[in-house]
């Protein structure tokens, strides 16, 4: 996946250094809108599959009393309908199912930082974590093995601050690492990005308030969707409970049931950062 993930990790370093005033929350923001525009005909395209399906809903209704006891010949009419008026149902998962690539870079961005936004190699990562765990007085046998682990640590435990970067501003430097190549996790002095909301909920159950505000973050990224399939599928009409649903439709609905329970499980366990951005 590196041949999406560095790109977009370049566009990422871009807008936050560059754009967002080294804001991670709002660099993140301006992804959404990138991605957003890019994926636009997609999801213009869907929403109008979504409303034409809505208006054979009559003949849709027709069909199932006709062949209600045939579903094989139900089945087949259906397509037949859709196909005569250019109707595809699974169109309203197809910008979905688009995302998941990006959903797996942006993880590994927002887990990796300093590979892909900051663009540091893996054997300067490595060698950061090993002058940090030096400092700390760790063993040399306990020492990192791996690059992934040291971005984790940068991404959760913010050991390296500004004053931190001072002291050992020489260490680093001798290493390959500059002060401007660590990401500021914080958003506007509400979320840690770098968190996960997991970790904020256990903080919160032993009595520790200061990352509760996390928690709203995966429940925004199951809910919204869900409200926003609400606002632009019409089903707030009385009508719409009279709706046909063949087995597409059936299977669509069931396929975003189990997206949103994966959006929530994911986006508890993961940096509170890939959250956000979904």
């Amino acid at each position: 996946m590196d041949f999406i993930t560095e790109p977009l990790g370049v566009i990422m370093n871009f807008f936050y250094r560059y754009v967002a005033f080294e804001n991670y929350g709002l660099a993140i923001i301006l992804f959404t809108l990138l991605t957003k525009i890019i994926l636009f005909p997609l999801t213009l395209k869907q929403q109008k599959s979504m409303l034409m399906t809505q208006e054979l809903q009559p003949k849709l209704r027709e069909l199932s009393e006709n062949y209600g006891d045939d579903r094989d010949k139900l089945a087949i009419e259906q397509q037949k309908l859709y196909q005569k008026y250019g109707v595809n149902p699974m169109a309203g998962c197809l910008p979905m199912l688009i995302q998941f690539p990006l959903i797996i870079a942006i993880y590994k961005i927002v887990r990796n930082p300093l590979q892909y936004i900051s663009g540091l190699s893996s054997e300067v990562i490595l060698k950061l974590g090993h002058a940090w765990q030096t400092a700390q007085g760790i063993a040399a046998e306990k020492l990192y093995k791996a690059a992934d682990a040291v971005d984790q640590l940068v991404v959760n435990s913010y050991y390296l601050d500004s004053a931190h970067f001072a002291e050992k501003a020489e260490e680093f430097a001798s290493i390959g690492v500059k002060a401007d190549d660590f990401i500021n996790m914080d958003m506007f002095g509400i979320f840690n990005l770098g968190e996960t909301p997991w970790h904020a909920l256990k903080e919160a159950l032993d009595g520790n308030f200061a990352l509760v505000a996390l928690i709203l973050i995966p429940i925004l990224a199951t809910g919204t969707p869900y409200l926003s399939q609400w606002i632009t599928s019409g089903m707030k009409k009385k009508k719409d409970k009279k709706e046909v649903q063949d087995n597409t439709q059936q299977a669509t609905n069931m396929m975003l049931k189990l997206m949103a329970l994966m959006t929530l499980y994911l986006a508890f366990i993961l940096p509170a950062a890939l959250g956000f951005y979904w």
